[in-house]
């Protein structure tokens, strides 16, 4: 059994959320754990350990979605089996790419809902060529959805790091109290303030090449939790981007997601010549029962292969002795 098949077995048993608005980590976990080289045996042990936390799938509500109602029940737990028949259906007949190219539009307007999960488990979905969880993550991005508001910023001269920086000196020591990341990031993204100094952001240079570097650099410095899933959304970004480009939606709530740490100042710092093991990082990650070990290390991996930047690796491994 490989993680295929856990990962269907547990959509068909489990919710996509849990307590709330928590988001149900197991089958990106189990991606990560595979391609960090875990045996099967080590897939159901880790499976059987995450799932006493999850919730039982909601029934159907039997609500018909189409492609004409689609976006009337977006941030509604409730529909979300519902959901999943529509993308199910939506896939089947009308393949991947199209698929995506017809609903992400919408859905990235939505993105910063539970966390960046949505698009975190899609890009885990499609870097597995796994298209029953493609339909899984499209529907969990709908019913987690949470729009920003933030309509139009096309108008600015500053780049992602100029606004990082604007962003601290309004921001620094900020942060709004509320239940979780998502629900910060919204409280946040209503600022007045805030919104201007989105605003001066040029988005022909707001690119995923130019926001990973500083997304890097703000969690290597901080060791954040919320940082964390600034870079797993990014490296999703990296694989989703290829069907939708929303660099506007992606970035506003990356900086949103950074003032709710409060800001603090990001030293961009270059690539340093080091010698990394991998090999004995993804061990530790593989016996770990923390959820957040895989996935943090998959990303920087998978990430350090594309960019050959070292930063990933030292950023992996600061996660890792901190948690493991």
């Amino acid at each position: 059994m490989n993680s295929f098949e856990l990962i269907s077995d547990a959509n068909k048993r489990y919710s996509s959320q849990y307590l709330g608005e928590l988001a149900n980590h197991l089958p990106m976990d189990l991606v990560a754990l595979e391609r960090l080289g875990a045996s099967v045996e080590r897939l159901r042990t880790y499976r059987d350990h995450y799932v006493e936390r999850l919730e039982p799938v909601l029934d159907s509500l039997g609500m018909l979605i189409s492609e004409a109602n689609w976006q009337e029940f977006l941030g509604q737990n409730k529909y979300h089996v519902d959901y999943i028949h529509y993308f199910e259906k939506f896939l089947a007949t009308n393949g991947l790419r199209k698929t995506l190219e017809f609903h992400l539009p919408t859905l990235f307007r939505g993105v910063a809902g539970g966390a960046f999960h949505g698009l975190i488990r899609l890009g885990y979905a499609l870097d597995s060529n796994n298209m029953e969880e493609v339909s899984q993550a499209l529907g969990y991005w709908a019913i987690s959805f949470l729009d920003l508001g933030i309509e139009q910023v096309n108008c600015g001269t500053k780049n992602s790091k100029e606004i990082f920086s604007e962003l601290s000196t309004e921001f620094l020591g900020f942060r709004p109290e509320a239940p979780n990341i998502a629900r910060r990031m919204e409280l946040i993204a209503r600022l007045a303030r805030f919104r201007q100094i989105c605003a001066g952001l040029n988005v022909e240079i707001a690119t995923y090449e130019n926001i990973a570097p500083l997304v890097l650099e703000l969690f290597a410095q901080t060791n954040d939790f919320t940082a964390l899933h600034a870079v797993t959304a990014t490296h999703a970004y990296r694989l989703v981007s290829k069907y939708h480009s929303a660099s506007i939606e992606i970035f506003i709530a990356l900086s949103a997601a950074y003032v709710s740490i409060r800001a603090p100042k990001i030293q961009v710092l270059e690539p340093v010549s080091i010698d990394v093991h991998w090999n004995s990082l993804k061990e530790r990650a593989v016996r770990s029962n923390d959820d957040h070990v895989p996935k943090i290390v998959y990303t920087c991996f998978q990430e350090y292969c594309v960019h050959s930047d070292s930063r990933y690796f030292l950023a992996a491994c600061t996660y890792v002795e901190k948690f493991c």
